[in-house]
């Protein structure tokens, strides 16, 4: 009798233990489908990132030939950034293209633009001859107030859009009015691809000034815009 009682107890504690267990699997199942469609989104997301990671580096394949053509050009390279003769300009030349700002290539190999130009200007007049200095003068001023902190907009300022072309046989480069981003002197703004100038190309920067501010205690009569295109050339050996 009590054999049986200790089988009948036995049983029992193993179905209990049983039914634990199907409640176990029971919670896993439960939690493989709540899985299933993560699992799947994950799946799809993994599928276009590959297809992305492919795209990104067929583009860096391409980019890495574009620079090692331009490496593969005979000659010794030298850090090199040709600067154009300053333009001047009044308070009157609002809403006007200005003069182009003139950079000759030398004819003693190509030169190659990593960046786009670098803009500053400053105020040239009054300056202090027969009276005060104009307030800033000779600052070097960014051509955008996007670089200005919002209380200096009141001192002097402009605002330029800009073209940049080819005076020779070579396609233009930007020859639709675009927004002023440029390099600074604190940040190197990198082209999308380095641009290749032949020898004794003739590159014609033209800005147009939207808006001019001269302001402060002695008012700027007159300003000078200054571009500098950031680079290096190849020269024949």
């Amino acid at each position: 009798m009590q054999i049986m009682m200790n089988t009948q107890q036995a049983i029992q504690h193993l179905l209990a233990q049983l039914s634990e267990v199907k409640g176990h699997l029971n919670g896993v199942h439960a939690t493989l489908r709540q899985l299933k469609p993560i699992v799947q989104a994950a799946a799809k997301v993994g599928h276009r990132e590959g297809h992305s990671f492919a795209q990104m580096s067929h583009l860096t394949m391409e980019l890495m030939s574009i620079y090692g053509d331009v490496e593969r050009i005979p000659g010794k390279v030298v850090t090199y950034s040709p600067t154009a003769t300053p333009i001047e300009f009044t308070s009157a030349d609002e809403g006007v293209r200005l003069n182009a700002a003139n950079i000759q290539i030398s004819t003693d190999g190509p030169f190659i633009q990593t960046s786009y130009p670098l803009v500053s200007w400053r105020p040239i007049r009054p300056d202090g001859s027969t009276g005060p200095r104009a307030t800033d003068f000779g600052l070097s001023r960014p051509v955008s107030v996007q670089y200005l902190a919002r209380q200096q907009f009141g001192n002097n300022f402009i605002e330029v859009s800009w073209e940049m072309t080819s005076g020779g046989s070579q396609r233009l480069q930007q020859n639709t009015a675009a927004l002023p981003f440029f390099s600074r002197p604190d940040y190197n703004n990198r082209l999308p691809q380095p641009y290749v100038w032949g020898p004794n190309q003739s590159i014609m920067f033209e800005a147009t000034i939207r808006r001019i501010v001269f302001g402060g205690d002695v008012p700027t009569t007159a300003g000078q815009l200054e571009v500098t295109i950031p680079g290096y050339r190849i020269v024949d050996q």
